[in-house]
């Protein structure tokens, strides 16, 4: 089952990319510093602490009345060797505080079918899907989601959603942002960031702060 992490608010960086503001990637250090005691929750079992690579923010869509508009998560891959490992979602809560969650949710999922090419998430009621080369790929239902769930538009069986998003893609493909996991953006140094702030208890499972 997947579960949705759903944000309030849509967060406010006067054009600056939030993986790059000093909020989130001491967050993020953070989030890491609970991960670490139990590295293969997180898909971090082989990871390099002294240099967690951060890769491009993963464009991420979400279907409002028929349409796709950029979703108010912004996720971000957490890259190992060039292997996806586990994944950053950044929201703003209802208080407007910046929230961080660290899952491999999705990643035996996506790792199966992204095959190095350049893709998006998009979200909808029924769940989340992967759009790549022109074809769309069902990843899991959202939480509480049924397959007959009805949207906006009418009643969508989960066999048909992948033909339900491609028209909806179709129809806005000019304006979708793909990326694919070629490269790292930001390297974070847990083990530097350690040695001078105490390790917090871990929490199990996904870890938000």
């Amino acid at each position: 089952v997947f579960l949705l992490f759903t944000p309030v608010g849509a967060i406010e960086t006067t054009g600056t990319n939030i993986l790059y503001t000093s909020e989130v990637q001491d967050k993020m250090l953070r989030v890491l510093s609970s991960a670490v005691l139990e590295p293969g929750e997180y898909g971090l079992e082989n990871a390099d602490f002294s240099n967690i690579e951060i890769g491009s923010e993963i464009p991420t869509y979400v279907v409002e009345n028929t349409q796709l508009v950029p979703s108010q998560i912004h996720i971000f891959p957490v890259i190992d060797n060039g292997v996806l490992v586990s994944c950053f979602y950044v929201a703003e809560d209802g208080n407007g505080e910046i929230i961080v969650n660290l899952s491999k949710e999705l990643v035996d999922v996506l790792n199966y079918n992204i095959d190095n090419q350049s893709f998006c998430i998009i979200y909808d009621d029924v769940g989340a899907y992967l759009y790549s080369d022109d074809s769309t790929v069902f990843l899991g239902m959202a939480e509480g989601a049924t397959v007959d769930n009805t949207l906006e538009n009418g009643v969508i069986q989960s066999a048909d959603a992948g033909n339900y998003i491609n028209s909806v893609v179709d129809s806005v493909f000019a304006s979708l942002q793909t990326t694919n996991l070629s490269s790292s953006a930001v390297s974070l140094n847990l083990t530097e960031y350690l040695s001078v702030l105490p390790v917090p208890a871990a929490s199990g499972g996904s870890i938000s702060l």
